[in-house]
């Protein structure tokens, strides 16, 4: 996400300054080379990297009547490197070994509902604050020009998240980039509103001041749990690496503690199971050369 916004960023302050003539040369370079960087970092957001500042550029070109240079080589850079990722042997693989319950018309009925009701589960609260402030900055007078960039950031969530389509099983993760879209969106549509008047700058100060409370004790509260289930990880890795000192190679570790399980982790998905013949359990013996690993609930362990 770094790499994405600071293309976006360059990008903007490029098409702000106006760079022309052999002062475009530096901005072509650069903007080339992290363009590379940009579309080579994640599928859906790098796509939605190269939609925004593909909409910039008309936008440009529409109100200018010309195009720069570097604003070519930084969408040629994205897409090259949006290629190097996409044409990767390891995504044909990946996407042979996905499997869904549905085919044709319907498997995309499917991932469409999949996609709406992730966007409602994860973005809702997001999603509505934007309504609120574009209804506002209505009410105030202002046009919907006014609101343009934020509906520019709105339409590349969404199609972030929709790009998703393509893809048999879109995992929570692949949300991340659309919901950094969708938050820059949103703090613009804030800054749209107009601080005329008592109420609405008070309004303004007290949603900022309660989401900022909100995410302090968010952050601790998730945070220590994170922390826990690092711990947990790094004793069961200690434990193996004993066992295996010792001439053991069928190992048993103990599964992770279920009062640490936090949504912004992916640990408990991807813990071991019972039975060693579970993927992640395979993977893990053959990374230490072991015949086997199994796993027991934590309650049921006594080795440590």
């Amino acid at each position: 996400s770094m790499i994405i916004l600071s293309y976006l960023c360059v990008f903007r302050f490029c098409r702000e300054r106006d760079y022309s003539g052999t002062a475009q040369i530096a901005p072509a370079a650069g903007l080339f080379l992290l363009g590379v960087l940009a579309g080579w970092c994640n599928e859906n957001t790098s796509g939605g990297l190269i939609l925004l500042s593909l909409i910039w550029t008309c936008f440009y070109v529409y109100e200018k009547k010309r195009v720069r240079i570097w604003m070519l080589t930084g969408e040629l850079g994205a897409l090259t490197g949006f290629l190097f990722m996409a044409l990767a042997p390891g995504n044909s693989a990946r996407m042979g070994l996905m499997e869904e319950a549905h085919t044709g018309l319907m498997a995309i009925a499917s991932r469409w509902l999949k996609c709406t009701l992730s966007i409602y589960h994860h973005f809702f609260i997001l999603l509505a604050l934007c309504m609120i402030t574009l209804v506002i900055v209505r009410l105030q007078k202002g046009a919907f020009s006014y609101s343009r960039n934020m509906l520019l950031f709105l339409f590349t969530a969404a199609a972030t998240c929709y790009a998703l389509v393509l893809t048999p099983e879109p995992v929570a993760r692949a949300y991340f980039g659309a919901g950094i879209f969708l938050m820059i969106g949103c703090i613009q549509g804030i800054v749209d509103v107009s601080d005329r008047g008592l109420y609405i700058r008070a309004a303004k100060l007290s949603a900022a001041g309660i989401f900022a409370l909100y995410f302090a004790f968010t952050y601790l509260e998730s945070g220590a749990d994170l922390a826990r289930i690092h711990r947990e990880y790094e004793e069961r890795y200690v434990y193996i690496e004993k066992q295996k000192a010792a001439g053991e190679s069928r190992i048993t570790v103990p599964l992770l503690r279920p009062g640490f399980e936090t949504r912004y982790s992916d640990a408990y998905n991807s813990d071991f199971a019972e039975s060693s013949e579970y993927w992640v359990n395979i993977t893990v013996a053959q990374y230490y050369d072991l015949e086997s690993i199994s796993a027991v609930p934590r309650e049921e362990w006594t080795e440590y």
